[in-house]
């Protein structure tokens, strides 16, 4: 069963490390094939075309200016954060500048650059992470399935230590409580996995 758990959250943990790697603008899916790591991104569609992103004055919180070459034409956009966002955007220029309409809606090219800009940023997910994050997984896994499958055994060891209780057999209530402690556990776990291949 532990096997089986873990099969299925390496699965999800591969897709999310794939996905990461590819994108979609105009309707052409694009994968990243090389990155210089908070400076540009250099990806390809399935014709062979070949787009830039490159970032300039790119902080923490992935605000700066993008610039993306494509098919022969080139765009800007500026992310602004709370701290360095003007009072006005500036519209105009060659390379063409954009901005987010008043009406709030966004267009295909300033939502491509603001999906990407975290991976100028921090760079696509390693498939090494992916595997880091798994074998980290796996003992708590184990963990939970075990508490869920030897409820008994963990509830009279876990009496050992309450220096109150002497003897005494479980409630139905007890040994609903541990499995539920080792359904959270192997849920707590599926998160932790995704989240931490951001990280690593």
């Amino acid at each position: 069963m532990t096997l089986i758990i873990w099969a299925l959250l390496l699965g999800v943990v591969m897709l999310i490390t794939h996905n990461s790697r590819r994108f979609t603008f105009q309707g052409n899916t694009l994968n990243i094939v090389s990155y210089d790591l908070g400076r540009s991104i250099n990806l390809t569609d399935r014709d062979g075309n070949h787009m830039t992103v490159i970032g300039s004055n790119v902080r923490s919180d992935a605000s700066g200016t993008f610039t993306v070459t494509y098919l022969g034409e080139t765009f800007r956009h500026t992310i602004y954060s709370q701290i360095t966002r003007p009072s006005n955007f500036h519209v105009g220029g060659t390379p063409r500048e954009l901005e987010p309409p008043l009406t709030g809606r966004r267009n295909a090219e300033i939502s491509f650059i603001e999906g990407i800009r975290g991976t100028v940023l921090k760079g696509p997910i390693y498939y090494g992470s992916a595997w880091i994050s798994m074998a980290i997984s796996l003992p708590f896994l184990l963990l939970g399935v075990a508490s869920i499958i030897f409820s008994e055994k963990f509830w009279t060891f876990r009496q050992k230590f309450q220096w109150h209780i002497k003897g005494g057999e479980p409630t139905e209530y007890g040994i609903f409580m541990v499995r539920l402690g080792g359904f959270v556990l192997i849920v707590a776990t599926f998160i932790f996995s995704i989240v931490i291949i951001r990280y690593l």
